[in-house]
């Protein structure tokens, strides 16, 4: 008795649907088929999760279709899908069903592939509705409708008793899944406006997760595992909606609780899920019973290259599926033979008439059929397929029909109300009023007799023509009569009828009146963007066409001037927007106007704009050496007063209107392509790049030699910083021979050379690459009799001794030493690069390393001291060694950047890579790498003021 009273409740809702989208009644001849026995195959177009007709189909276990499978690989059998949450209601897009074929995407990705032959058989025939299919059905036995968004087939005519189809199912390995990324689609990742904790929840449930695919599954496992499944949950109260309610509070639910859960919950982490419901099935092969109780909700998330994949977070032991027993040949299935349908419904099924007219039902029905009258209170006539009703006397009237089929009666009732005629009057209107104004209609509803009518609602409607449908704009009721009713103007302009819509009450007709307003405004012109300088000839204007009150004017023309003279006409697009390119007569300022004239209902506007006009010429060298001058000339044109720059890689200048020429220099370290930018206030009005190249300098040692003995004349190849120039060929022509060699890491090449017997001057040339060609450089190799020093020596002595003093001979014989770094500190067996100015003996803490001009060194830990000697005259210099970089690279800092214990480095140099590297070297524990390092020496260089050179 219960499962009929609830399903009763259950089938009453969806029968008032059923009815009210005008289904046809289903009656049966023997015996009658009653709404309860039907109530599956409606297809809703709202799901309300307050009601929840799945708590109450599970404790039905009537059979309602009986579903042969070929090969077993059908579970879920789909009626409608669902992809719009709101208010706790699920809404149906029902548009999209059309006569064409099926359309399956083929996964972009490894999957496999099988096939499924379903046949159905309802029990009572579908008269309304989807039919049940699977997901990626392919082909279906019955003409259909197909919305190929959501894969569901609509049959073309009903009833349907049996049906088959054929369905693709593609299985994907796991790997696959968890690496299918998904898609931004809005549709499918609406979520309303909830209870904060529900997005923490999804959150936290697939925090650590990295794949959608993962993360979906966390959703699904995480209910099935923390909710109990319970067809005496109670509802969501009014005020909190039911996702929140089953999450946070009750804890419990059925199949369309659980998974409209899971969709929110998926969507909040970004994957595209929709809602599915139908019937769940079990997957085997032959044939089965699918019971009311199996009538199910579940989701499918969308994956890229994948497509729609099914998740149920339905608790696996609450799955409905009847036993293998179905197979009982006992089942009474219904056949062509044993049972007929005589389907018939009069529409309308009410009549409202006004007193005096008539009013027409028209019979519907699926074969022939004959209606009589069998009790009527007013005139009625049956013509054809329509029954007539004479209005004679007002009030309410119930008229019974009986249907006859070939095969049995089928009973209809026509509900009649025959209705006052009424007059609606507006008496009190203003003629004129603004976009967005507020205003009252007031008015009269009265009898034709004059008597006014006692209640019922007024619609004010805004109608351009009073014939068809317009804006609602306000509504109220009527009392005694007479009505009030507070309006607003919508945001548009023109004559509009305003139409008194009374919609009748009880037994008194409806009737309208349309008296005329019109709505008036002011016009704007907003630019949205504007060019206020412009290089060249052409400037780009952007903006809409409005007015005051934030009516959109579109189609509309507006003219524009430049300089006072007409240049175009623009018209304005569907939002009122615009767009202007104006080609400008010269460089210079320009006064652009644009001018809306207006119409009747909006008055016109203007726009003044000023717009400069720049033409820009720049002559500049492509490529330059580090540490050559250059010029950037050029011409600027249109701009009277302001301030004009040039600024960039190369510096900063001001520069004049007009002919304008500017020195600049490449600094000795650049290398690579470097850029300026000439602005005016601000704005850029010219950009240019320029491609620097370090030069090679090459600097000859050795040209000085002793007739008749081999000497060394050493070529240095350096670039501009001071870079060596490593491995590149050196050609030496002297004496009449051709020396080729290359340099070494160094950017040194040395030559041996035999100096001829006879003294003199000796003229020959080196040549050497620079980028894409050679370079040749004169040289003058002297030849003495005797060794150079000789004569230097018994110069510098002569005059030492004619000045008397020791410390002038000490200053120009004394060596210098040099190191390749500043201050010379130095990490454990990093290479110490020694140059010394003077041929000389050099030794490292007393021990000799050897005689010349250029020494390699690895020291220890430690200080050191270096000595070079010549003669009696030596230099000497510190050196300090430390076991890693990072030590280096915190003495270097403290010692050349004047480091102070009482502050910090970014208290003294703010935050730089400089400072960056010698906090990790001070204070990290893992210290900085040789790469670091190195750029520390880098970016440091320059700043340092001592050490580095020997002293005597």
């Amino acid at each position: 008795m219960m499962r009929n009273v609830i399903a009763a409740v259950i089938l009453a809702i969806i029968g008032f649907m059923l009815i009210s989208s005008a289904t046809p009644l289903i009656t049966s001849l023997k015996p009658p088929v009653k709404i309860s026995q039907t109530n599956f195959q409606a297809t809703p177009k709202s799901l309300d999760l307050r009601e929840n007709l799945y708590r109450a189909q599970n404790t039905g276990n009537t059979t309602v279709m009986i579903v042969w499978e070929e090969r077993g690989n059908v579970e879920y059998l789909r009626s409608n899908v669902y992809s719009t949450y709101m208010d706790g209601k699920w809404v149906s897009d029902e548009e999209g069903f059309a006569p064409v074929p099926p359309m399956i995407n083929v996964p972009l990705v490894p999957h496999n592939v099988s096939r499924d032959l379903v046949r159905v058989k309802m029990l009572k025939p579908l008269v309304a509705g989807n039919l049940y299919t699977a997901l990626y059905t392919e082909r279906v036995s019955i003409p259909f409708l197909y919305n190929p968004e959501y894969n569901l087939f609509r049959p073309k005519d009903y009833p349907v008793k049996e049906y088959e189809f054929s369905v693709i199912k593609y299985g994907f390995p796991e790997d696959v899944l968890k690496n299918a990324s998904v898609e931004k689609i809005e549709k499918y990742l609406q979520v309303p406006k909830l209870d904060e904790r529900v997005k923490e929840l999804a959150l936290n449930i697939t925090e650590g997760k990295e794949s959608p695919f993962e993360k979906a599954k966390a959703i699904e496992e995480y209910l099935k595992k923390n909710y109990e499944y319970d067809l005496n949950a109670p509802p969501a109260p009014p005020g909190i909606d039911p996702v929140t309610w089953f999450l946070f509070y009750s804890r419990k639910g059925v199949c369309l609780d659980f998974n409209t859960a899971f969709v929110i919950l998926a969507r909040l982490n970004g994957i595209p899920a929709r809602l599915v419901t139908g019937f769940h099935v079990e997957p085997r092969q032959g044939k089965q019973e699918v019971r009311l109780n199996q009538a199910h909700a579940w989701a499918e998330v969308y994956f890229k290259d994948v497509g729609w994949v099914i998740f149920d977070a339905t608790p696996p032991q609450h799955l409905n599926i009847p036993s293998t027993g179905s197979e009982s040949p006992q089942l009474p299935i219904p056949t062509n033979e044993s049972k007929e349908l005589c389907i018939v419904s009069l529409n309308p099924r009410t009549l409202v008439i006004p007193v005096g007219n008539s009013g027409e039902a028209r019979i519907i029905s699926n074969q022939p059929v004959k209606v009589e009258v069998e009790s009527s209170p007013l005139p009625v006539k049956i013509i054809n397929k329509t029954v007539r009703v004479e209005g004679v006397d007002v009030g309410h009237y119930k008229i019974n029909l009986l249907a006859k089929c070939a095969k049995g009666e089928v009973p209809l009732t026509l509900l009649v109300t025959v209705a006052y005629r009424t007059k609606t009057d507006i008496l009190s209107l203003p003629d004129t009023v603004t976009p967005g104004e507020a205003f009252v209609v007031e008015g009269t509803v009265k009898t034709q007799e004059g008597l006014p009518v006692p209640a019922g609602e007024v619609v004010i409607e805004l109608r351009r023509n009073k014939n068809e449908k317009g804006v609602i704009i306000g509504r109220g009721n009527v009392t005694d009569g007479r009505f009030s009713i507070k309006c607003k103007a919508p945001r548009i302009v023109g004559e509009f009828h305003v139409v008194a819509v009374y919609r009748g009450y009880d037994i008194y007709y409806p009737s309208t009146s349309d008296p005329t307003i019109k709505i008036v405004d002011k016009a704007e012109i907003y630019i949205q963007s504007q060019q206020k300088l412009v290089v060249g000839r052409v400037a780009r204007i952007s903006g809409f066409l409005g007015t005051a009150n934030g009516v959109v004017l579109k189609s509309e023309p507006i003219k524009v001037l430049v300089d006072g003279r007409e240049y175009s006409t623009v018209i304005t697009k569907e939002d009122g927007s615009f767009f202007l390119n104006l080609i400008l007569p010269n460089p210079g300022r320009h006064n652009i106007t644009l001018v809306y004239e207006g119409n009747e209902w909006v008055e016109g506007t203007t726009k003044s704009l000023l717009i400069i006009s720049v033409s820009v010429s720049l002559r500049y060298p492509r490529e330059v050496f580090a540490g050559r001058e250059f010029y950037i000339n050029g011409t600027i044109l249109g701009i009277q007063e302001g301030k004009i720059v040039l600024e960039g890689d190369f510096g900063y200048r001001t520069i004049k209107p007009g002919k304008f020429s500017i020195k600049l220099k490449a600094d000795e370290s650049m290398n690579g392509l470097y850029n300026f930018t000439l602005k005016y206030n601000g704005t850029s009005l010219a950009k240019g790049s320029i491609w620097v190249r370090q030069d090679v300098i090459a600097k000859v040692e050795g040209l000085g030699m002793v007739a008749g003995k081999e000497g060394e004349i050493t070529v240095f190849l350096r670039y501009s910083n001071g870079t060596p120039v490593k491995n590149v060929p050196v050609t030496l022509m002297v004496f009449g021979k051709v020396l080729i060699n290359r340099t070494n890491e160094r950017g040194v090449s040395s030559f041996t050379v035999l100096a001829p017997k006879e003294k003199g001057k000796y003229e020959g040339y080196i040549m050497y690459p620079v980028y894409d060609h050679f370079r040749i450089e004169d040289i003058t190799v002297k030849v003495y009799s005797r060794p150079p020093y000789v004569y230097a020596l018994t110069i510098i002595l002569s005059l030492a001794l004619s000045l008397g003093s020791f410390k002038v001979a000490s200053m120009l014989l004394t060596p210098k030493i040099s190191l390749d770094r500043d201050p010379p500190v130095y990490y454990n067996q990093e290479e110490i690069l020694v140059n010394v100015n003077k041929r000389a003996s050099l030794s490292v803490d007393g021990k000799d390393v050897g005689k010349g001009k250029e020494f390699r060194l690895k020291l220890p830990p430690g200080k050191h001291e270096i000595s070079a000697k010549k003669m009696i005259f030596s230099s000497r210099i510190n050196v300090y060694v430390f076991e890693d970089p990072s030590k280096v690279a915190v003495k270097i800092f403290n010692e050349c950047l004047d480091g102070r214990p009482n502050k910090t480095a970014r208290e003294l140099f703010g935050v730089n890579r400089i400072v960056e590297i010698f906090e990790k070297a001070r204070y990290s524990l893992e210290g900085i790498k040789n790469s670091e390092f190195l750029e520390f020496l880098r970016d440091i260089s320059g700043r340092c003021s001592r050490g580095g050179e020997s002293k005597e």
